[in-house]
């Protein structure tokens, strides 16, 4: 949110802010109920046939995660276990794709995840390492990278913006707000790939 509202500023914009489901949240942008998406969202090639990227935001990694006394030590510990994800993430498709042997369980949102693996209704949880730094009573036994950038998305039809938005980060990049901003919330420096560049 607060990168948002420095590239508003930049653009000279307002900003109101909608919380809404995951799960249909590309096709309501392409609906017009909103104008921006800025979540943990991944590109990927199926999400660009419905709407456009910005240049990359960050980097995540996934990131297996158990109670704080689990014998799970690795993906390979999941065969028989029940998982949780969040329904229509990368982090889902990852589990169903390489999680043969495990339960897989959807979620609405990470949180309602990770209570379910608190309250033991799950094993673990694979998602974002990102959503669950800080989180009491949890581990992150592995993380790993699967390739993914976040970037913000917008509607195809939305070519002004989308220009404005790419135009801002990088001067966010080069007057140093967007390290500033990068720095606050995850405490390094953001990685070279995401620096600026002319």
């Amino acid at each position: 949110m607060q990168l948002v509202k420095a590239l508003a500023r930049e653009l000279e914009l307002g900003v109101e802010f909608r919380d809404t489901g995951f799960e249909t949240i590309f096709t309501d942008l392409s609906r017009g109920k909103f104008d921006l998406v800025a979540s943990a969202t991944t590109v990927t090639p199926e999400r660009k046939r419905v709407v456009r990227f910005t240049r990359p935001n960050y980097i995540p990694l996934q990131s297996l995660v158990t109670r704080t006394r689990s014998g799970i030590r690795s993906l390979k510990s999941l065969r028989g276990a029940t998982v949780g994800v969040q329904r229509g993430t990368t982090g889902a498709a990852f589990a169903f794709r390489r999680l043969k042997r495990a339960r897989i369980v959807q979620f609405s949102d990470v949180p309602t995840a990770i209570r379910a693996l608190k309250g033991g209704r799950v094993d673990a949880v694979v998602t974002d390492q990102v959503a669950v730094r800080g989180t009491r009573r949890v581990r992150i036994v592995r993380s790993f990278s699967t390739g993914e950038k976040y970037a913000y998305a917008v509607a195809k039809a939305s070519t002004d913006l989308l220009h404005g938005l790419n135009w801002a980060l990088n001067r966010l990049k080069r007057n140093g707000t967007f390290g500033k901003i990068y720095r606050r919330w995850f405490g390094i420096a953001p990685p070279p790939a995401l620096r600026y560049r002319p």
